[in-house]
């Protein structure tokens, strides 16, 4: 037996190699494409980890100026909402002592600007009443959170007195999304 025990050895040290070779090494090449794969993997996830740390970070920008957003949004509003602007008008005429003998919508025309287009509503109010009254009236209306702009103003005064006659012509705009029925 001892003169085959360096035959069996190199016979066996022979078909370790060749074991390494053909059963490790396919292991080995399989393990370090999945460790490849793996790092591709955890580099996607810090990717998508950072862009999603950004967006948290604008949306925490864009929370901080919610309130300058919502005041646009109600300067502007999607519809024109005409019984709500008539409503305003008539609550804020009451305030300032004011009669409102007229209040109508007097016309709606569209505003092609580029990509939006804008609504114009325009309202005739007919107001009785003193001057001093009529100025912290359209002072009011300056502060509301709506876009109202003043087009035109006429006083008469059939006697010389300080109550005035006040033919008030006014519009508000909105985004034209209900331009529809100007087609009509």
């Amino acid at each position: 037996m001892s003169r085959y025990t360096p035959i069996i050895a190199f016979i066996l040290f022979i078909a370790l190699i060749f074991g390494g070779i053909f059963i490790l090494k396919p292991k080995y090449l399989e393990f370090k494409d999945l460790k490849d794969q793996l790092e591709i993997k955890e580099k996607s996830l810090s990717e998508k980890e950072n862009y999603f740390s950004n967006l948290k970070n604008i949306l925490s920008k864009i929370e901080v100026y919610e309130n300058s957003i919502n005041k646009i949004e109600d300067a502007i509003p999607d519809t024109p909402s005409e019984p709500d602007v008539l409503n305003y008008i008539q609550e804020v005429s009451l305030k300032n002592d004011l009669s409102l003998k007229n209040l109508n919508v007097s016309g709606i025309s569209l505003i092609k600007d580029g990509k939006k287009n804008l609504e114009k509503t325009s309202y005739n109010a007919s107001l009785y009443g003193s001057y001093p009254n009529f100025k912290n009236f359209l002072q009011e209306i300056y502060k509301s959170a709506r876009l109202i702009e003043i087009d035109s103003v006429n006083f008469s005064s059939a006697e010389k007195s300080n109550i005035f006659n006040i033919n008030l012509v006014f519009s508000t705009y909105s985004l034209g999304q209900s331009s529809d029925k100007l087609d009509r």
